[in-house]
């Protein structure tokens, strides 16, 4: 009985330990003050007032995305922050670029071929081209094989090459294909799948690149890739594709053909955006060492510090 009354009295202390201890208020510092603004209210306002109507969805570079910086160095102005962008500025400037396609379209065999609907490209990718009148040569599935080199003596100079997307008894890198397209001297590579259904997805998602960095081009030449309907194909050479297909299957290539015109024209716009930098001075415990004694003691003193 004795055991079992000792026993409560230590849970009944240990208990209200934890409690006094769960009680201690927190040491506050330098951020207590901000961090005593953050409540679910003002949280709910911001977030309201930010991804509201008037902000436009906020895309970067848009009307809206300006609103939203002018919204938010309000509110650091407010909380008390400094401009973080260098010189008494609250924004860091940066520039991205999108490429938009203005006009397309592919002419053979007394067709006209439109963007998104028997073919496309990446807009992103490829340069603006226009081409007239311009020999092409089908080049099978661009894979040389220890029985046939579709390559082998091809003269692809000045031309479009045409090649067959791979099965799977000819594997070969797509990379691959297009730098042997180069080296042979290809204006533009038209890549021929069944699998391609566009189904009219000629839309501005199609026409139009996300934002992206603009980077360092590379020296290395790869001619444009159009991604090509069977339709284009037989256009081009005057035969039914199960019959090139059969021939690129054979290695009885090239099979020459010609492209009556193609254009492919794009622009690239600079879209300007920006960061919104704000500075929180702090406090922090900066060791010091001094003599004393003859001893190397540390001693701590607070100070403020500036980024």
């Amino acid at each position: 009985m004795k055991k079992q009354s000792m026993l409560a009295c230590l849970l009944a202390i240990g208990t209200a330990a934890c409690a006094q201890k769960a009680a201690t208020p927190l040491k506050r510092t330098a951020a207590t003050p901000y961090a005593e603004t953050i409540t679910a209210a003002k949280l709910k306002k911001h977030l309201f007032i930010v991804a509201g109507d008037e902000m436009e969805g906020r895309e970067t570079g848009t009307p809206g995305q300006y609103k939203a910086a002018k919204y938010i160095i309000e509110q650091f102005r407010a909380a008390g922050l400094e401009p973080g962008a260098g010189n008494g500025e609250w924004e860091q400037p940066f520039s991205l670029m999108q490429d938009t396609l203005a006009q397309s379209s592919i002419q053979a065999g007394g067709k006209t071929f439109s963007f998104g609907q028997e073919y496309y490209a990446s807009v992103k990718d490829a340069v603006s081209q226009q081409l007239g009148a311009t020999p092409a040569v089908f080049a099978g599935y661009g894979v040389a094989t220890e029985t046939s080199d579709p390559w082998k003596g091809m003269d692809g100079s000045e031309k479009i090459v045409v090649l067959a997307e791979e099965d799977g008894a000819k594997k070969g890198a797509i990379t691959d294909k297009l730098r042997n397209a180069a080296g042979h001297g290809a204006v533009a590579v038209f890549m021929v799948s069944e699998r391609y259904n566009l189904g009219g997805r000629g839309g501005s998602r199609m026409r139009r690149t996300g934002l992206y960095w603009p980077m360092m081009q590379t020296m290395e030449y790869i001619p444009n890739t159009y991604f090509v309907s069977p339709e284009v194909a037989s256009a081009i050479f005057g035969k039914q594709w199960p019959e090139l297909v059969a021939a690129a299957k054979t290695g009885t290539t090239p099979i020459t053909g010609q492209v009556t015109a193609l254009e492919f024209k794009k622009g690239t716009e600079e879209i300007k955006s920006s960061n919104v930098l704000g500075i929180l001075h702090w406090y922090r415990s900066e060791r010091r060492i001094r003599v004393r004694d003859g001893a190397l003691r540390p001693r701590r003193r607070y100070q403020r510090t500036d980024p």
